[in-house]
């Protein structure tokens, strides 16, 4: 693969050295930058991302089954999604479930962030600290705050198969199979997207340059088909809202980097300044038409637009969801490793740092809002007797991504049940329902409609402890023992607080 390293450094122009401070202290650096990353995993009691308190209860309620402690619940043995749960499982038992939560937080988020980094260094054959805040930001972005644990320990994995397999050998490839193997028990997409898109590279270097624009066009076709066959096997749901209005923020990767209020457009808006910059620089370079990464990063935009949002793989199953949004993360991933050959200046290094400095500010001002609202439930919660059966259905208003929508989980681990676990009734995950229980409502139809606020408890699920508005001043929740034929709560509030109202 002499050609593959010649070609990266006729297109990229890579041939920048590091500034020599940068070359004297780069250990250091990375130290130091390792331990930043795990701040946001540290910095409140809980972290509040999402489907994550759903992953941690759980597999609190995967001990319980194991030891016979429920009935009507069972553990299934899949192969794939389910590597984030084994670490919490370990994690819970060792530890207890809010540092279970940081464990496989951190692991996540340092290996998806080195990873990256060295993607992005092998393609542009040096260090990629010019691109070291976005990628900061993009590990603490939409995917990690939607909580998609299994998701984002593929991805990781997959990064790391780019990198390893960039310069091609027998040994790389045998380490890059090794950690393919351990990113399909997390979830099989990211592994997916990693084979085809180093395949994609090693197909583009073997063919003449002239032709390559070819070769574009042709995956571009073929993501075509594959939009024609999925809605052909399977119930997808797509539109044209996936890159219109909101949806234009998937197409920029800007929406990768408004995890709750409108507040982080702020700093979506100085990286597209920063990333067009960048662009600019990067046709000034060469031309793209020709580049391999360039190509996967078209063709990725190709994919955000062709693939469905959801599809429904099982009958009476949870669709596979967010589909634009974990291709726009692969998307950002890739353009950083296009463009991430620009000289180092201090412009474009101040301008990041400073946006990702706003950023998690602003992530930690979310992050308190969101554990007051957890603290305040499970003071709630904490009074009742062991084993009751609670609801909860709380929407961030204004937020993107709903930080509190599982925080029933939270509160009950070790106490209660959460009677609108969305886990076992998907076929999904490891727990599945055998029948009626006095756990968790075993139709996927019911567990929508206490999302939404219009279940009806039914006589099995009497007594059911929903979380309400208060009638009183102060307080901001209270809890209703409900009874068969009572309607659930639905609760609409502003948690994270916004630059104005």
């Amino acid at each position: 693969m002499a050609f593959a390293k010649s070609e990266a450094s006729a297109i990229h122009f890579a041939s920048d050295h590091s500034p020599a401070w940068l070359s004297r202290n780069g250990t250091t650096l990375a130290i130091l930058v390792a331990g930043a990353l795990v701040l946001p995993c540290v910095w409140q009691p809980h972290i509040e991302a999402g489907d994550l308190a759903s992953h941690v209860y759980n597999a609190w309620l995967a001990s319980l089954i194991a030891h016979g402690q429920i009935q009507g619940l069972r553990l299934a043995h899949p192969f794939t999604n389910v590597l984030g749960d084994w670490i919490l499982s370990a994690g819970f038992r060792a530890f207890g479930a809010a540092w279970a939560a940081r464990i496989v937080c951190v692991i996540a988020v340092e290996a998806f962030f080195w990873g990256a980094f060295q993607f992005v260094s092998a393609v542009n054959g040096k260090a990629a600290w010019l691109m070291a805040s976005c990628l900061a930001m993009l590990a603490y972005g939409l995917i990690f705050y939607t909580g998609f644990v299994n998701f984002y320990l593929a991805t990781a994995c997959g990064v790391w198969m780019l990198a390893v397999l960039w310069r091609f050998s027998l040994r790389r490839l045998l380490v890059a199979g090794v950690i393919g193997m351990i990113g399909v028990v997390a979830h099989p997409l990211p592994i997916a997207w990693a084979a085809c898109a180093i395949g994609y590279v090693y197909l583009c270097r073997g063919i003449p340059i002239r032709r390559r624009p070819m070769l574009l066009g042709a995956g571009a076709v073929a993501l075509g088909v594959v939009h024609w066959v999925l809605g052909k096997l399977w119930l997808c749901d797509w539109s044209f809202g996936q890159v219109a209005g909101p949806g234009a923020a998937g197409i920029t990767g800007v929406g990768q980097f408004v995890p709750f209020g409108t507040k982080y457009l702020l700093v979506g808006a100085g990286l597209l300044i920063l990333w067009f910059r960048l662009l600019l620089g990067r046709l000034d370079r060469g031309p793209i038409w020709t580049d391999p990464v360039a190509h996967l990063w078209l063709l990725n935009m190709v994919a955000l637009v062709a693939l469905p949002s959801a599809i429904q793989f099982a009958a009476g199953g949870q669709a596979f969801q967010f589909i634009p949004a974990r291709v726009s993360f692969f998307m950002l991933i890739l353009f950083f490793a296009l463009v991430g050959g620009a000289a180092y200046g201090r412009g474009f290094t101040r301008g990041f740092s400073a946006l990702a400095a706003v950023s998690f500010v602003f992530q930690y001002a979310d992050s308190r809002a969101l554990n007051r609202a957890d603290a305040e439930i499970s003071a709630l919660v904490a009074g009742l007797p062991a084993g009751q059966r609670v609801v909860c259905s709380i929407t961030d208003t204004g937020a993107q991504v709903n930080g509190l929508a599982h925080v029933s989980d939270w509160a009950c681990v070790g106490r209660c049940f959460d009677y609108g676990d969305y886990e076992p009734a998907s076929l999904n995950f490891r727990i599945r329902t055998t029948g009626p229980n006095k756990v968790v409502s075993p139709e996927s139809r019911s567990l929508l409609a206490i999302e939404r606020g219009s279940y009806i408890v039914s006589t099995e699920a009497a007594p059911l402890y929903c979380v309400c508005a208060s009638e009183v001043p102060g307080p901001r929740f209270e809890l209703h023992r409900l009874q068969a034929g009572e309607k659930v709560c639905h609760l609409r509030l502003p948690i994270t607080p916004e630059l104005y109202r």
